[in-house]
């Protein structure tokens, strides 16, 4: 705030009380400093205002040559700030009220052509002519105030708080709208916005315009930078003076007051009729800019047969419906025209409500066509699946097919199976009755032999202990003299002497130590030998040492022969080894005996008895040459029939 301008002595009256007030409020102004722009005081030294940046020290005649200094108070209440805007009849404020501390625009009747600044604050005619236009124009300020104050209730129109007079003219308070511009909306947006984005901001100005129009009272300037959207979200129309037309009789230059591409004819002329024609053209002109981006063509450069270039042709995002409205709302004739305000709604609303109906029909034809080719990818996709469905069933009949082709063979496999069964437990059972043949006869046999070995044993106890004996001592006798003593002492020396020999030869075994040495080194045991062992003992002593053959696969030693003894050995760690050992005798040393496990072992994979042949003869030829001669002598056969038995051994045992 600038002090010198406190300290003038210059007081604009208004009543007493008035005077008082300002005195009153000059004195505390002195002691801080206000900022014009937020109206908080702080320390005179600050060069700017520390809340808002505003400059110290601003004032507004710098700028604006008529406008009244920062800080003036108007009606005892408000304080005036910066100037908002100055146009051809008027001039508008920030102030500050006071009494609530609440920002405000006040408006001042400023006509250029019919006013001027007189000192500081006040505003006379500029000639005695100009006077009675001046009284007519502020009486028409007043009048227009007055209705604007009916409509405090509407949220789209700039509430009117007071109006009066003073300093010589004519003032009104009105709300201060803090928002941004129409024209910086659009700035935002890059320059242009689609019809549904402006008409959803411009909707409530038309119906502004529409219930300010039925009060008679016509705006006349109608542009971007007169709409603000708050910071609550309402759009609301600015800058109604009545000034501006009021004078048109009496003006000589209107255009001051005119903004090029928002007028229609009638304004550029003195004597032009003005209704709310005018403002649905001002209106339709900010909806062309706010879609197009560009200023429309000026109405008096289109008389010259200038058309108006539609917005589509411009690129603008605006359907046709609401393109036709807006060419016909800028018409240069006011009576071809929309006439109101509810006119040009109208036609903007049944327009898309009848372009809606023809979507409608359009989306409905096109959803017959959808249901159409829907219907046809249904039934495409219903013999599809039918075909489908017939190939699985065609499928599903031939797994039905192979399952019961299986099914038949297998019941033919299980009924060969049960056949194979059939024939194996007879001839189990044969094998059985065989087995049990066998059994009797080698149960005869041994028993057999063992009476023969008890006849033999017999014989040698005779021929050993007695005949031996007598003999000896008949000799004795001779070669004494016939003592009987001497041949007494021989007999019984004699006897006892074959006596031990046979007890020792009977108890040893005589030369089976080699057969059992062989046989512990193969792991074989002979708990289950004994008996047999016993009976070879004597036929070994008895017979004459022959030869004893040990070839494998049983678990018992069985007597074929009056001279032979086989065995069988078995090791099974997943494969059946066969084995093939023999013993050396006293008089014959037959074909080979095993002295290395693992050089003679022979591996038969199978149990088959050709496999098993086959094998031998392939890996021990020799052995077989061997063997077969003996073999052959003893079974009066071949060495397969040695096989035959051994497998018929198995058998018996359950050895498969």
């Amino acid at each position: 705030m600038s002090c010198a301008l406190w300290r003038s002595s210059h007081v604009s009256v208004r009543t007493a009380c008035g005077d008082v007030f300002e005195v009153l409020l000059r004195k505390e102004v002195l002691v801080k400093k206000t900022c014009f722009n937020c109206f908080h005081e702080y320390e005179a030294g600050e060069k700017r205002c520390p809340y808002c940046g505003f400059p110290a020290g601003y004032f507004n005649r710098k700028d604006y040559s008529d406008a009244l200094e920062c800080g003036s108070v108007l009606y005892g209440r408000y304080v005036l700030g910066k100037v908002l805007g100055q146009g051809g009849f008027g001039i508008t404020y920030l102030a500050n009220d006071y009494k609530r501390n609440k920002p405000v625009a006040v408006k001042e009747y400023f006509p250029k052509e019919a006013a001027k600044r007189n000192g500081p604050n006040q505003v006379i005619p500029v000639s005695h002519s100009k006077s009675e236009a001046f009284q007519y124009g502020m009486d028409r300020f007043l009048d227009e105030a007055r209705t604007l104050a009916e409509f405090i209730g509407n949220k789209n129109i700039v509430k009117v708080h007071r109006f009066f007079k003073e300093n010589g003219t004519a003032y009104f308070v009105m709300d201060y709208v803090k928002g941004m511009s129409f024209v910086d909306l659009l700035k935002r947006k890059g320059g242009k916005i689609s019809w549904d984005e402006a008409w959803a901001v411009l909707s409530p100005i038309v119906n502004a315009l529409g219930i300010v129009h039925s009060k008679g009272i016509v705006h006349r300037d109608v542009a971007p930078d007169n709409i603000v959207i708050g910071v609550d979200g309402h759009v609301k129309l600015l800058d109604f003076g009545a000034a501006r037309y009021s004078m048109g009789q009496y003006s000589k230059s209107l255009d001051v007051i005119l903004k090029r591409g928002f007028a229609p004819v009638e304004q550029y002329t003195r004597h032009g009729r003005q209704g709310p024609y005018t403002d649905v053209y001002a209106l339709a002109a900010t909806f062309y800019v706010a879609v197009t981006g560009r200023v429309p063509t000026e109405s008096t450069e289109r008389m010259d047969q200038e058309k108006l270039i539609p917005p589509r042709e411009l690129g603008a995002d605006i359907p046709v419906y609401a393109e036709k409205a807006l060419l016909k709302a800028m018409a240069l004739s006011s009576s071809q025209r929309f006439q109101t305000m509810d006119e040009f709604r109208r036609a903007v609303l049944e327009g898309k409500a009848e372009e809606e109906r023809s979507d409608r029909k359009r989306q409905h034809g096109e959803q017959e066509e959808e249901l159409h080719r829907q219907r046809q990818r249904e039934q495409e996709e219903e013999l599809r699946r039918q075909k489908q469905r017939e190939q699985e069933e065609e499928r599903l009949r031939q797994r039905q097919r192979e399952q019961e082709e299986e099914l038949w063979r297998k019941k033919q496999r299980e009924q060969e199976e049960e056949l194979r069964r059939q024939r194996q437990r007879e001839q189990e059972e044969e094998l059985r009755r065989q087995k049990q043949r066998e059994e009797a006869i080698r149960h005869h046999s041994a028993s057999g032999h063992k009476n023969i070995l008890r006849n033999q044993t017999l014989k040698i106890c005779l021929v050993y202990i007695v005949i031996i004996p007598l003999l000896i001592g008949a000799a004795v006798l001779m070669v004494t003299g016939f003592q009987t003593r001497y041949f007494l002492i021989s007999l019984a020396l004699a006897a006892a002497a074959t006596g031990l020999f046979c007890l020792f030869t009977v108890l040893t075994g005589g030369y089976l130590k080699d057969i059992r040495k062989t046989l512990n080194e193969e792991g074989i045991t002979l708990d289950e030998l004994e008996g047999d062992l016993d009976y070879f003992r004597f036929k070994t002593l008895l017979l004459g040492q022959k030869y004893a053959a040990i070839a494998g696969m049983s678990s018992k030693a069985i007597v074929y022969r009056d001279l032979i003894w086989c065995y069988v050995i078995e090791t099974t760690i997943r494969h059946k080894y066969f084995f093939i050992t023999v013993a050396k005798t006293k008089q014959y040393l037959l074909v080979f005996k095993m002295r290395n496990r693992s050089e003679y072992k022979l591996r038969i994979p199978s149990n088959n008895k050709e496999d098993i042949l086959k094998e031998i003869r392939n890996r021990v030829p020799w052995a077989i040459v061997g063997y077969s001669d003996d073999l052959a002598r003893i079974y009066s056969t071949d060495f397969e029939s040695m096989i035959r038995h051994v497998d018929s051994k198995r058998q018996e045992r359950g050895d498969g």
